[in-house]
């Protein structure tokens, strides 16, 4: 039964915050992966990467996401990305292997216990650094390097990937629109969080504020985060992100003047039933 703000958002992060060792269970599933592909096909890399290994993770939602280097010249060469993920799906139709994900990047396998897996396909490109994956929705490869964005998250404050947690909440509470990938790039961007410390009660608020803010400068129509969404899908999300703005604002207001109720009230408007009610 909170009575501060503060109590409320530990509350919500005991919600969906999941436990236990997050990378040995990525790596546990990285290996099956790999044992299921064995014989399948020539790969040259099997690799955890996701929110599970960056620690940001969101209880009820987030799978194991595993990126799987195959062969150029004996899985990919000549062939779309689409091809290469039915390829995939099809050598693995056995264990309930699906592309079911709205970005089109991934094959997803059901297990009968958490986690599923999210396995993406990719293939290296000669004397770079980079990957690339497929996006079937278009038919074209996206470059990628996923490691380097789980160092950077890595060296973040934890308060930084509390706020990942809650901005997928959010976005998971609101239909979904934007890929965890792209929130974990914007909370990365905040700079009104930090680890040390003890937080006010209008802290939270305030570093939620900043995320919706900074979230609405990042995806301005020519940004780069913008590329992969439909114009509606565009259009819809920049509505949440400026009625997140707005609700962040009124329970940082509220939680400044002592108002615990009404900031609980908006927090819980902003982040659905996960959020503890007031008393």
């Amino acid at each position: 039964m909170p009575y501060t703000v503060n109590a409320s958002f530990q509350g919500f992060f005991e919600t969906i915050t999941i436990g236990g060792d997050l990378k040995a269970t990525a790596k546990a599933r990285r290996d099956k992966i790999a044992e299921l592909l064995a014989g399948k096909f020539s790969t040259l890399d099997v690799i955890a990467t996701g929110s599970l290994v960056r620690g940001t993770a969101l209880r009820g939602v987030s799978d194991a996401d595993v990126l799987v280097v195959l062969h150029y010249g004996k899985h990919v060469e000549g062939k779309g990305p689409t091809a290469v993920l039915e390829a995939v799906r099809h050598a693995l139709a056995s264990y309930n292997a699906k592309m079911v994900k709205k970005n089109g990047q991934a094959v997803t396998l059901y297990f009968s216990t958490w986690p599923n897996v999210d396995l993406v396909p990719a293939h290296r490109v000669n004397g770079q650094d980079y990957l690339n994956i497929p996006d079937a929705n278009n038919g074209t490869w996206i470059r990628t390097n996923p490691q380097v964005h789980d160092t950077l998250i890595a060296q973040l404050s934890r308060r930084h990937r509390e706020l990942m947690r809650m901005a997928k909440c959010w976005n998971h509470a609101h239909s979904g629109y934007l890929q965890a990938f792209h929130l974990e790039q914007i909370a990365a961007r905040v700079t009104a969080v930090w680890d040390g410390g003890e937080w006010e009660d209008d802290s939270w608020p305030w570093a939620l504020r900043d995320f919706f803010r900074t979230a609405i400068e990042l995806t301005e129509p020519a940004s780069d985060i913008s590329g992969p969404y439909s114009t509606d899908d565009w259009s819809e999300f920049r509505d949440r992100l400026r009625r997140g703005e707005t609700l962040s604002d009124e329970a940082w207001s509220a939680a400044r003047n002592g108002n615990v109720r009404t900031a609980v009230d908006r927090l819980r408007v902003l982040f659905g039933n996960q959020f503890p009610a007031y008393g």
